[in-house]
């Protein structure tokens, strides 16, 4: 059967309409493409920097506050009061050190000093965004009164056996 002269015609424009749809959308999702590799790319930069801020802020707790590690700014260290961050927690504190006692001299003692590490980076972006563009990253927390240097594996033991599960 031989398509009539109006089902040519029709499939014509068919083939046409499909052709000026491509023509009008694939832009579209190419700069759709494109914005969403940037926005990527842009929140991969900004979690590392908050993760290079946390082990700034590790590493200078854990040291006694004695020791600035490079790369961050530190402000502080403020006094906390004690007993104001046991009201604050709600006897937080206290249950933790219950169940996993190994914590307790650590929960339990005197906090220290709070101080906050913070780090701005420039991260760079294309123009037509409005160029490069500054991500700063705050991590906020207290300084050891001891220096400890912990022990994954020990503390990881002690957690299991706490717990009562068998761990590897």
């Amino acid at each position: 059967m031989t398509p009539t002269c109006h089902e040519t015609i029709h499939r014509r424009g068919e083939r046409g309409s499909v052709f000026i749809e491509f023509l009008i959308l694939f832009p579209v999702f190419a700069t759709l493409f494109v914005l969403s590799v940037y926005a990527f790319g842009f929140n991969v930069e900004r979690t590392a920097n908050q993760e290079r801020v946390r082990e700034c802020a590790w590493t200078y707790a854990s040291s006694g506050c004695s020791n600035q590690p490079g790369g961050c700014q530190f402000s502080g260290p403020a006094r906390v009061n004690d007993g104001e961050l046991r009201a604050a927690a709600g006897g937080a504190f206290e249950r933790i050190a219950s169940r996993l006692p190994f914590l307790a001299p650590t929960l339990l003692s005197l906090h220290g000093d709070s101080f906050t590490a913070s780090r701005i980076e420039t991260v760079n972006r294309p123009t037509v965004f409005g160029g490069s563009v500054d991500v700063q990253a705050q991590f906020s927390t207290m300084c050891s009164t001891e220096v400890n240097e912990w022990n994954l594996a020990v503390l990881f033991k002690l957690t299991c056996e706490r717990i009562g599960k068998w761990c590897p």
